[in-house]
């Protein structure tokens, strides 16, 4: 279960809280640019923390590194029996509510942005991906971007719908889309090395550029597959 206090922490933040059973939790406590994760056991008057950790990804990449590192530290403990398939069920559980609970309030609040604002695609971009439609989050982002191309928030939103596969489409699409891709992470390199990426931003186009490469690799097993079939016609 995930708990989210109401009260601020000393950083003037939140705090959740996720019960892995009656004797395991994991306390994260939220920065203004971090997250410090804190594993913690059942003790005689108070829970006491075995493990802890910090890090800038993202709320979900955060969680499952959370969860990555407390299945490591329980598996040097005899004490405690906590498979992989538990693990992943609990993971699932915990996203789950996350998203149901929490990371889909921003929806109610669509009517108070005006819709030729960035802010406004960026929303819809946002809940789009979400929902698994990312044709319609690609072109969203895009509308943010135009509308406001220094909204680094966009500018990432952009960037990863650009990099999720396609399938059933033209090279020529893929190759667009790449080259897109490209020429935002181009211009994120160059405000990172300006110093004007937060280090969440920062940690974030670390990742996306792996992703890129990886969607490179895709566009180029696309590319000559369509050349192998104009070579067999």
């Amino acid at each position: 279960m995930l708990y989210k206090y109401s009260a601020p922490n000393k950083f003037g933040c939140s705090t959740w809280l996720i019960e892995i059973s009656n004797e395991l939790s994991i306390l994260i406590n939220e920065t203004n640019n971090s997250y410090l994760i804190e594993m913690q056991e059942k003790g005689f008057f108070k829970r006491k923390t075995f493990a802890s950790f910090n890090t800038t990804l993202d709320f979900e990449g955060m969680l499952k590194l959370a969860f990555d590192k407390l299945y490591e530290e329980l598996l040097r403990n005899p004490k405690y029996k906590w498979g992989e398939q538990q693990k992943k069920n609990k993971l699932n559980q915990t996203l789950n509510l996350y998203n149901e609970k929490y990371a889909t309030k921003s929806k109610i609040n669509m009517s108070h942005f005006d819709s030729s604002s960035s802010e406004y695609w960026l929303l819809e971009s946002f809940q789009a991906l979400q929902k698994g439609e990312n044709e319609n989050a690609r072109v969203f982002a895009e509308k943010a971007v135009e509308l406001d191309s220094l909204n680094m928030d966009a500018n990432f939103l952009y960037l990863t719908t650009l990099i999720k596969r396609i399938e059933n489409t033209s090279f020529h699409k893929l190759k667009t889309n790449l080259d897109k891709a490209n020429n935002i992470a181009k211009m994120l390199r160059q405000r990172k090395r300006d110093g004007e990426l937060t280090s969440r931003q920062e940690q974030k186009l670390y990742e996306l550029q792996e992703e890129l490469h990886n969607f490179w690799e895709y566009v180029e097993s696309k590319r000559l597959d369509s050349e192998n079939e104009r070579f067999l016609i």
